[in-house]
């Protein structure tokens, strides 16, 4: 209603909603008379261009009664911890007046590191005697036939009504024995850890020191057999004149070769002098 004052409703809406548009600067509010809890919703202002229409974020509309004094209670007792496999029972007795109107019943768990979860449930009713101040007595169930550890966490039992809800105390369910054996598991698990490691740390050494007894021996061997043996023959050892010389040959190439083409080639005599 940018460029108009006027709008358009239904003729239920007419009487108690009305629309105040200002021309111009395209201010618009919505004025709401005679409210009751069926007003209760979330407005959008919406703008059309083109054919094309594009909403706000809108409003939610809370409405509130003055008879939505609903009284929810959880007399089951807290639960001891449970065994996976077991099966856990949960009862809630909510206590409400006898004009509280139409009411939704809900169970909600609430886990340390689960998103909360919503169970929608139907109460059993009964009237109790006119004279007494609470009027309607409705009981709920909530069972689980195998627990485990994906069903932990605190269960509230919930009743909505007027557009109000109100939670109950909470029952926690607990498995019992889920730490100890992750525990017990964990210290398994690093005790075999640790044996294995020094295992294989042993046997690390002993091949090592296996492969360096082995190295040295084999360096021993190859020195020995560098060394000079004796002469074979019955010819004093001072009788023997042994000499060594060293030919250099070069080949005959270019001037500019370098000295990696030069042939060394060694000649080893041995003369040998007896006496008369």
């Amino acid at each position: 209603m940018k460029h108009q004052t006027e709008s358009e409703m239904n003729k239920e809406f007419k009487e108690r909603f009305q629309v105040l548009a200002k021309s111009g600067d395209g201010t618009n509010h919505l004025r709401i008379t005679a409210i009751n809890l069926l007003d209760t919703a979330t407005y959008y202002c919406g703008i059309l261009e083109f054919n094309a229409i594009e909403f706000g974020q809108g409003v939610f509309l809370h409405v509130k009664t003055s008879f939505s004094n609903i009284q929810a209670v959880v007399h089951q007792p807290p639960l001891e911890p449970l065994r996976s496999g077991d099966s856990a029972n949960l009862s809630c007795t909510v206590y409400t007046e006898q004009y509280a109107g139409v009411q939704s019943f809900y169970w909600f768990r609430h886990g340390a590191s689960q998103p909360a979860v919503m169970y929608p449930r139907a109460g059993q009713c009964t009237n109790i005697s006119k004279e007494e101040s609470v009027k309607k007595r409705c009981n709920l169930y909530f069972s689980i036939k195998s627990v485990n550890s994906s069903n932990t966490g605190i269960y509230y039992c919930a009743v909505a009504s007027y557009g109000e809800i109100v939670f109950g105390n909470g029952t926690e369910i607990k498995i019992a024995g889920n730490s100890t054996k992750v525990s017990l598991l964990l210290v398994y698990f690093l005790s075999m850890t640790l044996a294995v490691f020094i295992i294989v740390f042993l046997v690390l050494v002993f091949i090592v020191h296996k492969l360096k007894k082995n190295l040295c021996s084999v360096c021993k061997g190859n020195v020995s057999h560098l060394t000079c043996s004796p002469a074979s023959d019955n010819v004093s050892q001072d009788a023997d004149n042994v000499h060594y010389a060293a030919l250099s040959l070069k080949k005959k190439s270019e001037q500019h070769r370098q000295e990696d083409n030069v042939e060394r080639v060694c000649v080893y005599s041995r003369v040998k002098s007896r006496k008369v």
